[in-house]
């Protein structure tokens, strides 16, 4: 009775493991094929938008044209100090080719309009605390640690991989054995 309680433990976490692996491969694949599509991500750093992005958001941004950006669009842009902002679009300057934002939190406007060269594209949406963990993979040891985790992981799926081919290949051996005897 301990034997099959043992392999179902197995079982379970063999499949435990496998499903985590896969949602891990979704999501990188899903990352990459949204960044081949000319989206990023970045993370919110800043109270100023609190009420839909709070800190340690990831939002996805588009590249819109910023000339096709209206106002209430929440976008994303570089400051002049490198700093990328997340902000709502108060007014959309075509003509001299600059945007005029606001943090929603924030009682006045920006004091500098952003450059249409300096703005990212228009958010497309936000998933809350997950850009947190890029807050701590700035650290290379955090990096170097994540690395080491996931080619475990790799390893182990593909020894256990290995593993149960081998098992199948001596069960069809000794099945054919059988059958020829």
């Amino acid at each position: 009775m301990a034997h099959n309680k043992l392999t179902y433990v197995k079982k379970a976490a063999h499949i435990l493991t496998s499903l985590v692996f896969a949602l891990m491969a979704f999501i990188g694949i899903a990352m990459i094929a949204l960044y081949a599509f000319g989206y990023r991500f970045y993370v919110v750093k800043t109270q100023s938008m609190k009420n839909i992005y709070p800190v340690g958001t990831l939002v996805l941004v588009d590249n819109t044209a910023p000339e096709d950006l209206a106002e209430g669009d929440v976008i994303s842009f570089v400051t002049s100090g490198d700093a990328v902002v997340t902000h709502r679009v108060v007014e959309n300057d075509t003509e001299n080719e600059q945007i005029y934002t606001k943090g929603d939190m924030n009682n006045t406007a920006d004091s500098t309009p952003s450059d249409y060269q300096n703005v990212l594209g228009k958010v497309v949406f936000g998933i809350p605390k997950i850009g947190s963990l890029a807050f701590y993979t700035n650290s290379t040891t955090v990096r170097r640690v994540i690395v080491v985790i996931i080619c475990l992981l790799a390893a182990y799926l593909l020894l256990g991989a290995a593993f149960t081919l081998v098992r199948w290949i001596k069960s069809k051996r000794r099945e054919r054995n059988e059958y020829e005897n």
